[in-house]
């Protein structure tokens, strides 16, 4: 329902209306509207009313990219006929037209494709596996030759990929070589349904544990013991009891002793019930002493409580894998004092294989230790995904990006670098140079954990240079940024003292070695214009995206994500948006 104004406006909705009237970084820079659902072409009608409902979210002469999605959709002539109908609702809107490769090579073929328009422009997503390189380079291939006939056109690519990671090179290469036509490159990291169940599953599992121990140490409080003065008490009661069974039989009390707890192991997937000992650890070189758990699943948990009578030890933890040879270290050595009293510590074994627990006492040449002891396992709740030889944790617990933009550095040999990326979020200082070419009024406010991008140019003398070669970005990001209000109350075009403070902060951020045109003429000049278009034209962008999905929520990156989908009945935004990344939540 498109937003009105009633008749007699009370001051909250008084004041909601001005806030309307300024743009703020609520409003999304790309809404997706999908025109098939449940099976069925949304009816005219009713597309009518959503782009009318969308157009009144926005403050009079913002503007938003619309992404048309036709998943699923078999009637390539219907599925145009409703892009047609959506390009003259939003003439002068830049629109998506996101199918899979064969629709969009079917939609270019009609004679009255939707990409005749000026401001349309296919999208392709596509979901790449490893070992798939070369079919989805014969699919691009294709998909170039379909779309080059139309005048102007370009494409937004998003290649989809997951662990572990296909080899990039070859179409990275392809990429860059059609800057001309592509103008949008997104690598999106994105889980399989089984990784994401097992990431939501080990969550669960430590907020569970998390949850217990908070319990148990809440009615230990109560009964006022902490966790040491337990075991102390248990310890002694045992000793004494040892040292009357000892003197009934008239000999020695021998060691070690083991002493049984009382206290059982609440966690119904523990492998036994704690049991603590004490033992005597010699000194010289032979002074070790080690304790072996078996871990038989990933995911094992291994749980240890231990501590010094008198003087000190070291200590560590080492693990053996199956098919390992040597024992390595999961935590490195440490000396422990008795003053420190209990040590409690846990390991979650990557894979199955044996812990082993070392206590040393080698360094001391007279003193021999006692240490007392409890170390036990855990399995999971459930087993948990076995994790492949070339993945880590990273690829169950996170999505986090940096490894894609190492492969990227790696797949152009450096001509990309890690160092050529910025956050996303830097984005905004764009908003001003496309008002200046006659673009419209953007709001670009994604989030800086969204992801990291650069600016890829190409002209003449550079062949796909990242813009942080010949810029300093950062200086200029930084200069800019206090500029942004002025920018929305006044243009770049008209403003003489605006265009002069903008020449001046592309001054400062000019590199030595490298000499700038100038670049505000570019955007003034009306005998410019054609050579900026063509310097935009060939301007590429390349996105590595972090994704958000289920397991990975964050609530807050969510509400103000800059790309979402139009849900009237979503009741996670009043507006009806919710967050691409998350929108089957």
């Amino acid at each position: 329902m498109r937003i009105t104004a009633p008749s007699m406006p009370s001051p909250s909705q008084q004041r909601q209306q001005q806030q309307q009237q300024q743009p703020t970084s609520n409003h999304p820079l790309i809404v997706e509207l999908a025109v098939y659902q449940d099976n069925a072409f949304l009816s005219d009608e009713a597309i009518t009313a959503e782009v009318q409902r969308l157009l009144g979210l926005y403050p009079q002469g913002a503007k938003f990219v619309l992404k048309i999605l036709g998943k699923l959709a078999t009637d390539i002539d219907v599925l145009n006929a409703k892009a047609l109908l959506i390009e003259k609702l939003l003439p002068g809107y830049p629109i998506l037209f996101e199918l899979s490769y064969e629709r969009l090579v079917l939609v270019s073929r009609l004679n009255e494709s939707v990409f005749l328009r000026p401001w349309v422009y296919p999208a392709l997503k596509y979901y790449l596996r490893k070992g798939d390189e070369s079919l989805c380079i014969d699919e691009l291939k294709k998909l170039f030759r379909s779309v080059q006939p139309f005048t102007g056109i370009q494409l937004v690519l998003t290649i989809s990929i997951n662990r572990p990671f296909p080899r990039l090179n070859e179409l990275l290469q392809l990429v860059r070589q059609n800057a001309g036509l592509i103008r949008v490159v997104t690598l999106s990291l994105e889980r399989p349904p089984k990784e994401i169940l097992s990431s939501v599953k080990l969550k669960a599992q430590r907020a569970d544990m998390m949850a217990r121990e908070k319990a148990r140490s809440a009615r230990d409080a109560a009964r006022g013991l902490s966790g040491e003065a337990k075991i102390e008490i248990q310890i002694e009661k045992e000793k004494h009891r040892e040292k009357e069974k000892e003197k009934e039989k008239g000999r020695a009390p021998a060691v070690p002793i083991s002493h049984r707890s009382p206290v059982v192991n609440r966690n119904a997937t523990s492998l036994k019930t704690k049991e603590w000992a004490r033992t005597v650890v010699p000194c010289g070189s032979t002074g070790l002493f080690e304790v072996s758990r078996q871990a038989d699943i990933a995911g094992t948990r291994l749980c240890y409580e231990f501590r010094v009578e008198d003087k000190d030890i070291d200590f560590c933890i080492l693990f053996q894998g199956m098919d390992e040879v040597y024992f390595h270290n999961v935590e490195p050595v440490r000396r422990i004092y008795s003053q420190n009293g209990t040590i409690e510590g846990e390991v979650v074994a990557k894979e199955p294989g044996t812990f082993k627990l070392r206590w040393d006492n080698s360094y001391s040449r007279f003193t021999t230790k006692a240490v007392h002891y409890c170390a036990y396992v855990e399995l999971p709740l459930e087993p948990t995904v076995q994790i492949e030889e070339d993945e880590d944790l990273i690829g169950v617990n996170t999505i986090d990006p940096f490894d894609l933009l190492i492969t990227v550095e790696r797949a152009t040999n450096k001509e990309i670098s890690t160092e050529d990326f910025f956050p996303v979020s830097t984005a905004r200082v764009l908003e001003p140079f496309l008002q200046a070419i006659g673009y419209g009024k953007f709001t670009i406010r994604p989030s800086p954990f969204c992801g990291f991008g650069t600016v890829l140019i190409n002209t003449e003398s550079y062949r796909s240079v990242p813009l942080t070669r010949l810029f300093n970005f950062t200086r200029f990001y930084f200069d800019m940024l206090p500029q942004i209000k002025d920018f929305e109350t006044q243009s770049l075009v008209t403003g003489l003292l605006l265009a002069q403070k903008m020449r001046k902060i592309i001054k400062r951020a000019e590199t030595p070695a490298v000499e700038l045109p100038d670049v505000v003429s570019c955007f003034t000049d009306p005998s410019k214009l054609e050579a900026t278009e063509t310097f935009i034209h060939n301007v590429q962008f390349l996105v590595v995206h972090n994704n958000m999905d289920i397991a990975s929520l964050d609530l807050v990156r969510r509400c103000n994500c800059s790309n979402m989908t139009s849900a009237p009945t979503a009741g996670a935004s009043a507006a009806g948006l919710v967050a691409s990344c998350a929108g089957c939540i």
